[in-house]
């Protein structure tokens, strides 16, 4: 008998790429495991330092800067939680070098985190349908007083980095969309950038298990 197609692989493939892709990847640590999130962005192409490695160094100054992603990523995770380092290379030029800038803090919330294995939700929506234009990540280190049983009862801080993870990012010269990379599907092979319009919070916790360290996405 044969297999059922497979819907998924008949959904469009995500947009072309404008220019770079770059990964920023959030670690920390919490009772001595490895955290880890992964947020993307497409820079416009254009510009002067375009393609080098200078974008990477705009794009810290972004995510660091007073108010934004860093500041509200700290407030979602418990005070038991260590800030480790932030990373960011290049996907679609992998011979740019990584930068690498170590974090020290902790997080800014309340005392007492959850199970290691318990994040808060936040699913990232493009236009594009399927695979190639959702995805989602999980910030670690739930304050317990947070949640009860599997529902987050305050989704403030949550809510503020939601809001600020879809908003495009300018610094210097350059200008930083947030969204989802891919490298299509199986029927359409191609590397692609779906821009985020939506980042939304689910009230009911996720859990994350891996088999090798570390927590996140």
């Amino acid at each position: 008998m044969a297999a059922a197609p497979d819907r998924i692989e008949n959904n469009p493939p995500a947009p072309a790429l404008l220019g770079d892709v770059w990964r920023v990847r959030i670690f920390g640590k919490q009772e001595g495991q490895m955290t880890v999130n992964n947020l993307y962005y497409q820079d416009d192409g254009d510009g002067p330092g375009a393609g080098t490695i200078d974008a990477a160094g705009e794009l810290y100054s972004a995510v660091t800067a007073p108010g934004g992603i860093k500041e509200k990523y700290t407030a979602c995770c418990s005070a038991q939680w260590l800030w480790d380092k932030i990373t960011i290379d290049c996907p679609t030029t992998p011979t740019l070098s990584t930068q690498e800038v170590t974090i020290g803090g902790t997080g800014g919330g309340a005392a007492g985190p959850s199970p290691t294995f318990v994040t808060v939700v936040l699913q990232k929506r493009t236009l594009t349908k399927g695979k190639c234009g959702r995805g989602w990540i999980g910030i670690p280190a739930v304050p317990v007083v947070s949640y009860v049983e599997s529902s987050l009862i305050d989704k403030t801080p949550y809510q503020a980095l939601a809001d600020a993870l879809r908003v495009r990012l300018t610094q210097g010269v350059f200008h930083f969309d947030p969204g989802i990379y891919s490298l299509g599907t199986k029927k359409h092979p191609q590397q692609g950038f779906a821009v985020m319009t939506k980042c939304l919070v689910r009230t009911l916790l996720g859990t994350v298990r891996r088999r090798f360290v570390g927590r996140g996405k």
